[in-house]
């Protein structure tokens, strides 16, 4: 074997290596690579994995979380009137939310499977908060619902209405705010419907 063949083989042989490393064949008992659209779908395909693997989102995809304020026209209320401004720091003054348009009869819907964390008054406001399996908590108000806190609701399901009182507009529109932890997050690209693409390693035994 020549030298220069050597010098060829060995910088291609670590090329290899490196591959091998990122996007595990099948045949050495890998997975396929997963790659997601945004964190909030790795976070969300990582609780799919916990709760029973990726191997059946590779074929139908993770839960699909609903917009949680639906007008009487039965379209998502997406006009967005105040936008999310999350300060970098929990004590700066910010919009932790964004505020969407409602009309008369607007209803609520539960984003996915949750617990309901908080139904009523708070600080004179009419509040929903939902716990989310995900780990998102989603908080909607003027919010009127006969769901207790405590009790588990199902996604989709029509849990209240948009109504009562709220400090961000006068009968015109909903907040709706999301936090992981204490964490807050924007809900227009928090609760878009999850997407996972799954790329198959093309490297061959």
């Amino acid at each position: 074997m020549s030298l220069w063949t050597i010098l060829v083989r060995i910088p291609l042989a670590l090329v290899m290596i490196l591959v091998m490393l990122i996007m595990p064949p099948r045949w050495q008992g890998g997975s396929p690579s997963l790659w997601m659209i945004s964190p909030f779908e790795r976070q969300t395909s990582e609780h799919a994995a916990s709760q029973g693997g990726v191997k059946g989102a590779s074929k139908q995809g993770c839960e699909r979380l609903y917009w949680p304020v639906r007008l009487s026209t039965g379209k998502d209320a997406s006009e967005v009137l105040s936008p999310a401004v999350i300060p970098k720091e929990n004590w700066k003054k910010g919009h932790r939310g964004i505020d969407v348009a409602i009309d008369e009869g607007s209803q609520i819907i539960a984003p996915g499977k949750a617990m309901v964390v908080m139904s009523g008054k708070v600080g004179g406001k009419d509040v929903l908060s939902l716990a989310l399996d995900n780990g998102l908590t989603v908080s909607i108000e003027p919010a009127i619902s006969s769901a207790k806190k405590g009790a588990t609701v199902q996604a989709g399901e029509i849990i209240g209405e948009v109504e009562g009182i709220s400090d961000h507009c006068e009968n015109t529109c909903a907040h709706i705010g999301v936090r992981r932890g204490n964490t807050y997050l924007n809900p227009t690209a928090a609760l878009n419907p999850v997407r996972v693409v799954l790329l198959e390693s093309r490297i061959s035994s």
